[in-house]
């Protein structure tokens, strides 16, 4: 919250509740701190502080996953693991264009599908998901990660010259 303006600050009030990072060469772990008005945003009146602070670190991490690879308008992004940050990849697959599948429980099954996005549940979700993309995904955003996802990487991936064995998640097909 806005304590004190600087001088010459236009557009902030004392008492307005901002969003920012802590100017360079001074501390954040304060009551009270400095902040560049040119580096602060209003907070969302809906929002509490603390759900508000995760929107510039979760969109980033969604930006910045969904850029590893640049897709074109119509191609396909497998989100692991909807969450946060996998909630706004798929907002911004949408804009872009792409089709969007996720994966996570079935209590988030209305947040994604309110969006646009499908998201198969449930027993066998390999089969679910060549259900909706028979020809596989062009690009996996895996926000479940950890050493379980790198086990089953190795004990799925497809010799050449053998058939694929059924696995968790279609793999990516890079087109």
């Amino acid at each position: 919250m806005v304590t004190v303006l600087g001088q010459g600050v236009q557009g902030f009030s004392v008492g307005d509740e901002i969003l920012g990072p802590v100017a360079p060469g001074h501390g954040g772990f304060a009551e009270h701190s400095v902040v560049r008005a040119e580096a602060v945003v209003s907070k969302s009146e809906e929002i509490s502080f603390a759900d508000d602070a995760t929107i510039p670190v979760a969109g980033s991490t969604a930006y910045d996953g969904k850029h590893q690879i640049e897709l074109e308008a119509g191609q396909t992004l497998l989100i692991l693991g909807i969450g946060v940050v996998g909630l706004m990849a798929a907002q911004i697959g949408k804009v872009h264009t792409f089709t969007v599948i996720g994966t996570g429980s079935e209590s988030k099954r209305h947040v994604v599908e309110s969006i646009g996005a499908a998201i198969p549940c449930g027993e066998n979700l390999a089969a679910r998901i060549r259900q909706v993309v028979p020809v596989g995904v062009d690009l996996i955003l895996d926000l479940v990660g950890g050493q379980g996802t790198a086990r089953r990487r190795r004990r799925h991936r497809v010799r050449p010259g053998r058939p694929p064995r059924e696995r968790p998640v279609p793999p990516p097909v890079l087109r």
